[in-house]
């Protein structure tokens, strides 16, 4: 299981008595994920994205956020290092072999 991301709940948008109010949502619509560059809602299940089906809205404030969380999962996770150039004339350090225990065991030393 990937990592745990802080993914804040999407903003939803609702008609109230006199004007336009904003809750949070109970997840990300498809739309939303697919602008984001999350091509499939199950890679979105995965790393703990919350969806859902049922939303057809697409609010700029999701996708903008869902992007930063999309940079993170597609970041590269292993740093390579190069390994430092080797001298071919350089002396080898000699490899001593020493007595072990069970070596002196079957020896009866």
């Amino acid at each position: 299981m990937p990592n745990k991301l802080q993914v804040k709940k999407p903003i939803v948008k609702f008609k109230g008595k006199n004007s336009v109010a904003a809750r949070n949502g109970r997840g990300y619509s498809l739309k939303e994920l697919y602008e984001a560059g999350i091509k499939n809602y199950r890679h979105a299940k995965t790393h703990r994205i919350p969806v859902d089906k049922l939303r057809n809205t697409n609010y700029k404030e999701n996708v903008d956020s869902l992007r930063d969380v999309t940079k993170a999962i597609h970041a590269p996770k292993k740093v390579v290092r190069e390994k430092p150039a080797e001298d071919k004339n350089a002396a080898k350090p000699k490899v001593i072999k020493k007595r072990t225990i069970r070596r002196k065991l079957m020896r009866n030393d």
